[in-house]
């Protein structure tokens, strides 16, 4: 069952304790930290409530490509998630221009501890979480 942790202008965020996953809905144009102050506390709000080796879900189908300044701001969102547990992530994204930006970072998000894949359905994104 879905628990939600923030709903805020530029995302919200859930966490489903039986699957162990956070679910996150990036939504926008994210310019700068200020428009997302809350962004990593929620984050380790969620995991806090997760075991090690959670995954997340990510639907960032009504995402714009963030700035250079939101993306250090994610790079420590993928070290904190990775030093709580993160196991993997799936990112849902339907804009080839979005996908290609993401790919240019996407070996800086993986690790050994972590793998990120991009997927086109909700459904395909579950199973492949679920295999964790």
């Amino acid at each position: 069952m879905l628990q939600e942790i923030a709903q805020r202008e530029k995302y919200s965020i859930h966490v489903d304790t039986a699957k162990n996953r956070i679910y996150f809905y990036p939504k926008g144009i994210w310019n700068s930290v200020s428009d997302v102050p809350d962004y990593i506390g929620d984050l380790k709000a969620c995991a806090k409530k997760l075991r090690r080796g959670f995954t997340l879900l990510s639907d960032a189908t009504h995402f714009a490509a963030p700035t250079q300044e939101i993306v250090k701001l994610m790079f420590e969102e993928i070290a904190i998630m990775r030093e709580k547990g993160q196991k993997r992530a799936a990112v849902l994204v339907d804009s080839s221009i979005i996908k290609m930006y993401l790919d240019t970072y996407k070996d800086k998000m993986d690790a050994e501890t972590m793998t990120t894949r991009y997927f086109d359905n909700m459904d395909e994104a579950e199973r492949w979480l679920d295999m964790a």
